[in-house]
């Protein structure tokens, strides 16, 4: 899959950014006033890309496509009345924690993404502390998000911080990205 160009929402504050079928990515402007380095945007970038390349959209189709089967199905044996039981428990044991496998993934893969562009992937793990601190008084229970929680999230890039570093390392990018920010102020 092809990554065809990222749009910028000027629309308000939000602080969000999104894949788009088409290999699009788009990014709300209330980023970028958190984002306070290149390397930090590059970060959510990297992500979001990560999601288009893993196919996580068209992962997430199928798997409706399926539950959807099974639902009616359930239907025609069990009735109405249990289908909503049937419902609630595959959002809650299926979709959710499948959506959430989907975000880990992407940050991960996003981080080696990010190295491989010229972006420093040690700002990581902040950028996503950074972005925790803005969602901390909407987060609902983390069984009913469809992102992991933060802490979990900045661990996991920490464990996969080496491989990270040894693809920015071999890309030929030290300090490049940080030239490139000095250049520009």
């Amino acid at each position: 899959m092809s990554i065809q160009g990222c749009k910028l929402n000027t629309d308000g504050n939000r602080v969000t950014s999104a894949q788009l079928p088409g290999g699009k990515v788009y990014v709300f402007t209330g980023l970028l006033g958190v984002a306070s380095s290149p390397d930090e945007l590059g970060t959510v970038l990297g992500h979001e890309i990560a999601h288009i390349l893993a196919r996580h959209a068209a992962e997430k189709i199928t798997q409706g496509f399926l539950l959807n089967l099974v639902k009616l199905l359930l239907l025609s044996v069990i009735g109405f009345d249990m289908l909503h039981i049937f419902s609630t428990a595959s959002v809650l044991g299926l979709e959710l924690p499948f959506s959430r496998k989907c975000e880990s993934e992407a940050d991960v893969m996003g981080m080696t993404l990010m190295a491989r562009a010229c972006f420093d992937p040690r700002v990581a793990p902040g950028m996503f502390q950074k972005l925790g601190r803005l969602e901390r008084e909407y987060t609902p229970p983390s069984y009913l998000n469809t992102h992991p929680p933060h802490a979990e999230r900045t661990d996991n890039m920490r464990n996969s911080m080496q491989n990270a570093l040894n693809q920015y390392e071999s890309s030929g990018c030290t300090n490049i990205s940080s030239r490139f920010f000095n250049a520009i102020q």
